[in-house]
Protein backbone atom coordinates (compact mmCIF):
# COMPACT_ATOMS: atom_id res chain seq x y z
CA UNK A 1 0.00 0.00 0.00
CA UNK A 2 3.02 2.54 0.70
CA UNK A 3 4.40 1.85 -2.26
CA UNK A 4 1.19 2.72 -4.18
CA UNK A 5 0.87 5.89 -1.90
CA UNK A 6 4.12 6.80 -3.02
CA UNK A 7 3.24 6.33 -6.39
CA UNK A 8 0.54 8.75 -6.35
CA UNK A 9 2.33 11.15 -4.59
CA UNK A 10 4.45 11.45 -7.53
CA UNK A 11 1.83 11.84 -9.91
CA UNK A 12 1.15 8.41 -10.96
CA UNK A 13 -2.74 8.80 -11.78
CA UNK A 14 -3.37 5.29 -12.19
CA UNK A 15 -2.14 4.44 -8.44
CA UNK A 16 -3.89 7.12 -7.20
CA UNK A 17 -7.29 5.52 -9.03
CA UNK A 18 -6.07 2.35 -7.70
CA UNK A 19 -5.46 3.86 -4.38
CA UNK A 20 -8.83 5.92 -3.80
CA UNK A 21 -11.03 3.06 -5.23
CA UNK A 22 -9.15 0.57 -2.22
CA UNK A 23 -10.66 2.94 0.21
CA UNK A 24 -14.00 4.46 -1.27
CA UNK A 25 -16.53 1.67 0.19
CA UNK A 26 -15.06 1.35 3.71
CA UNK A 27 -15.13 4.94 3.63
CA UNK A 28 -18.87 5.36 2.14
CA UNK A 29 -19.75 2.89 5.44
CA UNK A 30 -18.65 4.88 7.62
CA UNK A 31 -19.82 8.23 6.35
CA UNK A 32 -23.12 6.53 6.15
CA UNK A 33 -23.37 5.28 9.70
CA UNK A 34 -22.40 9.14 10.59
CA UNK A 35 -24.46 10.98 8.72
CA UNK A 36 -27.32 8.52 8.31
CA UNK A 37 -28.57 8.86 4.68
CA UNK A 38 -27.31 7.32 1.62
CA UNK A 39 -27.65 11.04 -0.01
CA UNK A 40 -25.29 13.03 2.51
CA UNK A 41 -22.76 9.68 2.72
CA UNK A 42 -22.27 10.37 -0.97
CA UNK A 43 -21.34 13.68 -0.56
CA UNK A 44 -19.47 13.62 2.75
CA UNK A 45 -17.25 10.60 0.80
CA UNK A 46 -16.96 12.60 -2.06
CA UNK A 47 -15.71 15.36 -0.52
CA UNK A 48 -13.61 13.43 1.66
CA UNK A 49 -12.05 12.07 -1.46
CA UNK A 50 -10.95 15.28 -3.06
CA UNK A 51 -9.51 16.41 0.25
CA UNK A 52 -6.97 13.24 0.15
CA UNK A 53 -6.68 14.00 -3.09
CA UNK A 54 -5.63 17.38 -2.30
CA UNK A 55 -3.78 16.81 0.74
CA UNK A 56 -1.74 13.62 -0.13
CA UNK A 57 1.09 15.14 -1.22
CA UNK A 58 1.42 16.31 2.66
CA UNK A 59 0.63 12.64 3.80
CA UNK A 60 3.89 11.49 6.11
CA UNK A 61 3.33 7.57 6.52
CA UNK A 62 3.35 7.63 10.43
CA UNK A 63 -0.17 6.65 10.01
CA UNK A 64 -1.10 4.08 7.40
CA UNK A 65 -2.84 5.43 4.68
CA UNK A 66 -6.24 3.94 5.29
CA UNK A 67 -6.43 5.53 9.19
CA UNK A 68 -5.47 8.68 7.54
CA UNK A 69 -8.11 8.73 5.16
CA UNK A 70 -10.61 7.32 7.29
CA UNK A 71 -9.52 10.14 9.63
CA UNK A 72 -10.12 12.95 6.24
CA UNK A 73 -13.27 11.01 6.57
CA UNK A 74 -14.78 11.90 9.82
CA UNK A 75 -13.65 15.53 10.13
CA UNK A 76 -15.67 16.35 6.69
CA UNK A 77 -18.91 14.17 8.32
CA UNK A 78 -18.54 16.20 11.25
CA UNK A 79 -18.54 19.52 9.51
CA UNK A 80 -21.01 18.37 7.37
CA UNK A 81 -23.28 17.35 10.30
CA UNK A 82 -21.99 20.95 12.29
CA UNK A 83 -23.61 23.33 8.72
CA UNK A 84 -26.27 20.84 8.54
CA UNK A 85 -28.41 19.10 10.99
CA UNK A 86 -29.63 16.00 9.14
CA UNK A 87 -32.49 13.98 9.82
CA UNK A 88 -31.98 9.97 9.66
CA UNK A 89 -33.41 8.33 6.39
CA UNK A 90 -35.22 5.46 8.74
CA UNK A 91 -36.12 3.35 6.25
CA UNK A 92 -32.75 2.78 4.44
CA UNK A 93 -30.65 2.31 7.65
CA UNK A 94 -33.80 0.02 8.53
CA UNK A 95 -33.17 -2.03 5.38
CA UNK A 96 -29.76 -2.67 5.75
CA UNK A 97 -30.49 -3.48 9.24
CA UNK A 98 -32.79 -6.03 9.19
CA UNK A 99 -32.25 -9.18 8.70
CA UNK A 100 -34.45 -12.24 7.24
CA UNK A 101 -36.87 -13.27 9.94
CA UNK A 102 -39.23 -16.53 9.60
CA UNK A 103 -41.88 -15.13 12.09
CA UNK A 104 -43.92 -12.09 11.12
CA UNK A 105 -44.17 -11.01 14.93
CA UNK A 106 -40.97 -11.34 15.09
CA UNK A 107 -40.14 -9.44 11.71
CA UNK A 108 -42.33 -6.60 13.64
CA UNK A 109 -40.80 -6.29 16.87
CA UNK A 110 -36.88 -6.66 15.36
CA UNK A 111 -38.22 -3.83 13.33
CA UNK A 112 -39.40 -1.21 15.82
CA UNK A 113 -37.04 -2.23 18.02
CA UNK A 114 -34.34 -0.88 15.40
CA UNK A 115 -36.85 2.31 14.36
CA UNK A 116 -36.77 3.28 18.28
CA UNK A 117 -32.95 2.63 18.21
CA UNK A 118 -32.26 4.87 14.76
CA UNK A 119 -34.31 7.50 16.22
CA UNK A 120 -32.47 7.79 19.36
CA UNK A 121 -28.97 7.67 17.89
CA UNK A 122 -29.97 10.54 15.57
CA UNK A 123 -31.80 12.58 18.32
CA UNK A 124 -28.40 12.36 20.32
CA UNK A 125 -25.59 15.59 19.97
CA UNK A 126 -23.09 14.87 17.63
CA UNK A 127 -20.66 15.31 20.50
CA UNK A 128 -21.89 11.96 21.60
CA UNK A 129 -23.70 10.21 18.73
CA UNK A 130 -19.92 10.09 16.61
CA UNK A 131 -17.45 8.79 19.46
CA UNK A 132 -20.54 6.34 20.03
CA UNK A 133 -20.57 4.91 16.28
CA UNK A 134 -17.11 4.70 16.18
CA UNK A 135 -16.92 2.35 19.35
CA UNK A 136 -20.22 0.35 18.25
CA UNK A 137 -20.49 0.75 14.27
CA UNK A 138 -16.73 0.83 13.52
CA UNK A 139 -15.08 -1.18 16.53
CA UNK A 140 -12.42 1.09 17.49
CA UNK A 141 -11.02 1.43 20.57
CA UNK A 142 -10.71 4.21 22.52
CA UNK A 143 -7.49 5.08 21.53
CA UNK A 144 -8.35 5.25 18.34
CA UNK A 145 -11.32 7.33 18.99
CA UNK A 146 -9.67 9.63 20.19
CA UNK A 147 -6.93 9.83 17.73
CA UNK A 148 -9.24 10.22 15.19
CA UNK A 149 -11.38 12.88 16.54
CA UNK A 150 -8.00 14.35 18.55
CA UNK A 151 -9.42 14.24 21.67
CA UNK A 152 -8.29 12.60 25.36
CA UNK A 153 -9.04 9.11 25.69
CA UNK A 154 -10.92 10.34 29.03
CA UNK A 155 -12.99 12.49 27.05
CA UNK A 156 -13.84 9.91 24.89
CA UNK A 157 -14.43 7.50 27.49
CA UNK A 158 -16.73 9.99 28.95
CA UNK A 159 -18.58 10.97 25.68
CA UNK A 160 -19.29 7.24 24.84
CA UNK A 161 -20.74 6.81 28.50
CA UNK A 162 -22.87 9.56 28.09
CA UNK A 163 -24.01 8.77 25.16
CA UNK A 164 -25.05 5.23 26.17
CA UNK A 165 -27.16 6.89 29.17
CA UNK A 166 -28.94 9.37 26.70
CA UNK A 167 -29.88 6.51 24.56
CA UNK A 168 -31.04 4.53 27.57
CA UNK A 169 -33.01 7.58 28.73
CA UNK A 170 -34.25 8.27 25.12
CA UNK A 171 -35.77 4.73 24.76
CA UNK A 172 -37.14 4.39 28.01
CA UNK A 173 -38.83 7.75 27.69
CA UNK A 174 -40.12 7.40 24.38
CA UNK A 175 -37.31 10.24 22.55
CA UNK A 176 -38.44 13.36 24.47
CA UNK A 177 -34.92 15.14 23.43
CA UNK A 178 -31.78 14.52 22.73
CA UNK A 179 -30.26 17.06 25.16
CA UNK A 180 -28.58 16.16 28.12
CA UNK A 181 -29.63 17.24 31.18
Amino acid sequence: MESLVRSAQEGNEDALYTLLKSVEKKLYKKAFYMVGNTEDAFDVTQEALLKIVRHLPAYRSEASFEHWAQRILINTAIDHLRQRRTEVDLETVEHVMMSPKEHVEAQVIFRETARELVQAIAALPDLYRVPLMLRYQEELNYQEIAATLNLPVNTVKSHVFRARNMLKALIQHGHEGGEET
